[in-house]
């Protein structure tokens, strides 16, 4: 026995002087109890093999440009920066959500990993940092004051009225029916067509 080499002495429990474990062949130094012997070792892995090594542990950090933005990881609604310990090769769901307070809105560009809005992340071997980039943009609402008498819209055309920031457009005043133009709600400007406003905060205009 493996076990027995290891702890017992020769003359271990012996009554009469004799030895009471002997090796074959003769000679052999047993008893010693500060390490397992080689042939212990190698007798536990021939009859159990050898243990599989731990599974290692990457750090694995997401952020967002602009910063403090909400990400959903593995379900979970986190606020960026936000770091995790995961084992490499293991698969994670991730999402980075477009949002809108009021007027305003953080719309979805891109990942840096070039995944999809919401995709599977595999953790590689090495630390990482993955970025959801997103675009700011403001609603610039226009509206006539009279629709019998006069047409507003936005040039460039936007379905929801929300632009990118920095983005330039025109509100475009178009009489009806003999009416004009008398004047602009919702912005500094005189009573002509059209209207140019750079999207650095949102607007609501309305023609008159």
């Amino acid at each position: 026995e493996y076990g027995s080499i290891m702890h017992y002495p020769a003359y271990g429990f012996s009554s009469n002087g004799s030895p009471t474990i002997v090796t074959i062949p003769a000679g052999i130094a047993i008893g010693q109890r500060t390490a397992l012997s080689t042939g212990d070792i190698n007798g536990t892995k021939a009859m159990y093999g050898s243990a599989p090594p731990p599974a290692s542990t990457v750090q694995i950090s997401f952020a967002a440009n602009p910063a403090g933005r909400q990400l959903v990881v593995d379900g979970a609604t986190v606020t960026t920066p936000v770091s995790y310990a995961w084992t490499a090769g293991t698969i994670h769901s991730i999402s980075a959500p477009s949002t809108t307070s009021g007027t305003s809105r953080y719309q979805f560009s891109s990942w840096s990993d070039g995944g999809a809005q919401t995709h599977n992340y595999t953790t590689p071997t090495f630390a990482q940092t993955v970025t959801a980039n997103f675009t700011l943009q403001y609603r610039v609402a226009s509206s006539s004051s009279n629709a019998s008498l006069g047409a507003v819209a936005n040039s460039p055309a936007s379905a929801d009225f929300f632009y990118n920031s920095g983005t330039s457009v025109s509100v475009v005043g178009t009489p009806l029916s003999g009416a004009c133009l008398a004047s602009w709600s919702g912005v500094t400007a005189p009573p002509s067509s059209p209207v140019q406003v750079n999207v650095n905060q949102a607007y609501s205009i309305t023609g008159n």
